[in-house]
């Protein structure tokens, strides 16, 4: 008799529980819904707007249409910026009433509703609708509101009125190009008075330089080039000015870069000479109409000679590829091997395993340190490597050594730059290069550490 009690009693609560969700939880949330929606000014979804007319006192007015791709045709016609337009017209279509005040139309001057502040036009495929914004109610936590045809006045939030009043500036496009780097098959840079850069890609993705064929590129250069070029934004626009204009210094331009992209596409830039406060820099794009004012701060990443795009990493490695890492710092000795992607263990012997590091983050740290390092200048012809150097670094990856970097005294506390020996490539290739002093520091006070915190 037990069990069927307690199936009755399962029951029992199973229904009890079953009551209070669907009251409690579905018939609750079923409510809260649809207060969600009578207070709905509008019943339409964003992509049904085909066009939308916006006047604000404040700024000249804005006409857009949609009509295959949304384009704005009033004052000028440019393209738009999507991502300002759809938080818009997502706005408008959520819009809720927060208190309904009157059905006394007749009343609107009181409201700033018999001139708005803010008139919208919203066409959609088969209605027109539009929407007055006027002053704020006296808390000034929200504004007067009134679409034309119905007779109701009504509170919208304070929050609303920045995002729809929108004026030409704010929703024209922003971005000067809209390419991705992958899509680049070549570039050129020509500053004045300069000569060219210029760089392209083969087929395997890698870039060279046709003018220097000796120069090796590095990838992640131009890369980085390429994508500070694809987020370039407009700060300002400047309207109804030539762009050629003297005032606003592209007459003789600074710097003018030529994309050729893949399915014989193109893309240009032109940049001027800085604003006074030297914070700004008049730039024409080929994809954007008119004259805008970028951040002068896309000036220093524009090359200026190949130099500042070839590759002059100190040794060719990546840092997953090293398996063990020797040195010698004056009288001080040492050996790390990897133990795991991210741990390393000290190898006081060659017999045995090595013995966990205490902080591996410390030869995690060294090696980015050198791989990511460049040199300054390479010496020609090299020096010979000194028999006995006060510092050398032999990088392992199993049993072949992959590169050493050699130099053959400390560092003075104002040495500017020191010359070390880079031995990596077939038959241990030697080059001399002269680096930052402040990275040979950082180098030597590494392997300090790691030998006195680490060490048997």
């Amino acid at each position: 008799m037990k069990w069927r009690n307690s199936i009755i009693y399962l029951i029992v609560l199973l229904l009890l529980g079953g009551y209070y969700y669907y009251f409690e939880v579905v018939r609750k949330e079923q409510k809260q819904a649809a207060e969600r929606e009578s207070k709905r000014v509008f019943h339409f979804a964003a992509a049904d707007v085909e066009a939308l007319q916006i006047e604000s006192k404040d700024k000249k007015r804005v006409r857009l249409n949609k009509n295959g791709g949304w384009k704005i045709t009033e004052p000028i016609s440019c393209d738009v910026d999507q991502a300002s337009l759809e938080g818009l017209l997502n706005t408008l279509a959520a819009l809720q009433r927060e208190r309904s005040i009157t059905d006394k139309s007749k009343e609107l001057k009181s409201f700033g509703l018999a001139s708005p502040a803010l008139r919208m036009r919203i066409q959609q495929r088969d209605q027109s609708l539009e929407l007055l914004l006027g002053d704020k109610n006296p808390t000034g936590e929200a504004y007067y509101a009134m679409v034309i045809g119905q007779d109701d006045v009504f509170t919208v939030s304070e929050g609303i009125w920045g995002v729809l009043n929108k004026g030409l500036d704010e929703l024209r496009r922003r971005e000067l190009f809209t390419f991705e780097p992958r899509e680049i098959n070549s570039m050129r840079v020509k500053w004045e008075n300069e000569p060219e850069v210029f760089v392209q890609r083969n087929e395997q993705g890698k870039w060279s330089s046709p003018d220097h064929p000796k120069v090796d590129i590095k990838d992640i250069k131009v890369g980085n080039v390429l994508d500070q070029l694809r987020w370039l934004r407009a700060q300002k626009f400047i309207e109804n000015q030539a762009a050629t204009s003297t005032e606003n210094r592209l007459d003789t331009p600074q710097v003018t870069v030529n994309l050729q992209l893949q399915k014989d596409r193109s893309a240009q830039l032109t940049l001027g000479k800085k604003t006074d406060d030297g914070k700004e820099v008049p730039a024409v794009s080929s994809e954007i109409s008119g004259i805008v004012l970028v951040s002068a701060d896309i000036l220093r990443e524009l090359p200026k000679s190949i130099r500042s795009l070839q590759d002059r990493s100190i040794i060719s490695l990546k840092t997953g590829d090293i398996t063990a890492v020797k040195w010698k710092l004056d009288d001080q000795e040492g050996h790390v091997a990897r133990l795991e992607e991210n741990k390393w263990g000290w190898a006081a012997t060659d017999e045995g395993q090595p013995k966990e590091l205490n902080e591996s983050w410390q030869v995690s740290s060294l090696l980015y340190d050198l791989v990511e390092a460049e040199y300054v200048e390479e010496v020609n012809p090299p020096a010979s490597v000194p028999s006995w150097p006060y510092g050398r670094v032999d990088f392992y990856g199993g049993d072949n050594k992959l590169a050493s970097i050699i130099w053959n005294k400390p560092l003075k506390e104002d040495s500017k730059s020191a010359s070390i020996w880079v031995e990596q490539g077939e038959e241990s290739a030697v080059r001399l290069v002269d680096v930052e002093a402040e990275l040979m520091q950082r180098t030597q006070e590494d392997l300090k550490k790691l030998s006195l915190s680490n060490a048997p």
